[in-house]
């Protein structure tokens, strides 16, 4: 499965029950966070199902580990290509 199947096929990434679930805090200026917000809604229109920023990003990493995807192709060669 590759790391867009969930927003590809109608339903965003299930999340992690509760129980057992590890957190995770990602830190955004307030303009970023802004940004990031209207992104997702104009995903959600374009998408036609509800995605929030967990679900987002937790899609964004299983794409950037998917090897052959387009997001892991970009991050390899900018990670070859030094600073």
């Amino acid at each position: 499965m590759d790391g867009y199947h969930h927003l590809r096929h109608g339903s965003a990434a299930p999340a992690p029950k509760a129980e057992g679930a590890v957190p995770f805090t990602v830190r955004f200026d307030p303009s970023e966070s802004l940004e990031i917000d209207q992104w997702i809604l104009k995903l959600r229109t374009q998408i036609g199902i509800r995605c929030d920023k967990p679900e987002a990003v937790r899609e964004l990493l299983c794409m950037a580990r998917t090897p052959n995807s387009i997001l892991h192709d970009l991050l390899t060669a900018r990670a070859g290509s030094g600073p």
